[in-house]
């Protein structure tokens, strides 16, 4: 266990050195040369964290938060409160086997953990407050106690990515709703020889713009962008079958930057030109008539 101390000056990075694993108190033969560690408070505090010069975490740190980190990252931490916590350091291959046995994402790919994973779960406080326990156990006994609570931890944090996984996955899945959808749709309508971004319709929608992008394509197969000018496309066609409406006036009424523009558009998506469409669509009406 490590207590963090105040540094002197309120404003200062301190950097916070975890203890280095040993065989009596991790259940390993000497210090192992790749490790991670897993880090758990057992009182409440308050720090800011960083990482490899990316800010980590910042506020309150309490008991059912845990953080996996790699022994070799460079840690600065500026401590707001001090707080003791619980550090437990299994072996890097360990560590691998367990994520490759669970299939999981947070896998590293080199001898560096690519970031490193803050969780809260209530199994964690309750692990932790296990652990201490040991003490009362002899040397082998308290080898094998702890480094089972170590490779539990390590499950809770592959549970806890995995099922975040599958809920962004969910919602990439999830299109809009059908209010959504119709009221996007009416929006876009109202403003076709306009220039519109993703955020105007996600305002719309009442959701981020990123998440409107994916529930987007969910609903309708089609980007926000790619959608749109299809819906110009359709609206053109209903110009053109007025023979006195002007290609040229056209496509700026609907926002194209010029006729060329219009046309290279019409054309991708018709596979004609929209005179050619015109005159085809004039000749097709004549003969429905007569």
């Amino acid at each position: 266990m490590t207590d963090a101390e105040t540094p002197n000056s309120a404003t200062a990075l301190k950097k916070l050195s975890l203890p280095d694993a040993s065989a009596e108190e991790f259940g390993q033969r000497g210090t192992p040369a790749r490790v991670v560690h897993l880090v758990a408070p057992l009182t409440t505090g308050e720090s800011k964290l960083i990482v490899n010069g990316r800010l980590v975490h910042e506020g309150i740190l309490a008991p059912g938060m845990l953080r996996l980190c790699n022994a070799a990252d460079q840690e600065q931490r500026l401590i707001k409160k001090p707080v003791k916590v619980m550090v437990f350091t299994l072996l890097f291959t360990r560590f691998e086997a367990i994520c490759a046995d669970h299939e999981c994402p947070v896998t590293p790919t080199s001898n560096r953990l690519s970031e490193c994973h803050v969780i809260r779960h209530r199994l964690v406080e309750q692990l932790t407050a296990t652990a201490l326990l040991a003490d009362d156990l002899i040397s082998e006994a308290r080898t094998a106690f702890i480094g089972g609570i170590a490779e539990a931890l390590v499950s809770v944090i592959i549970d806890h990515h995995k099922r975040a996984a599958d809920a962004d996955e969910f919602v990439a899945a999830r299109g809009l709703s059908s209010r959504q959808l119709r009221d996007c749709i009416a929006f876009a309508d109202e403003r076709l020889g306009q220039k519109l971004s993703v955020a105007d319709w996600a305002d719309v929608a009442c959701i981020s713009a990123s998440e409107f992008g994916r529930r987007f394509h969910a609903s309708t197969k089609l980007t926000p962008y790619a959608w749109y000018i299809n819906r110009r496309i359709e609206r053109a066609q209903d110009m053109l079958r007025k023979r006195s409406t002007a290609i040229s006036d056209l496509a700026f009424t609907l926002g194209f930057a010029s006729q060329s523009h219009f046309t290279e558009a019409f054309r991708r998506r018709t596979g004609m030109s929209p005179a050619r469409w015109r005159s085809l669509r004039r000749d097709f009406d004549n003969v429905a008539v007569s």
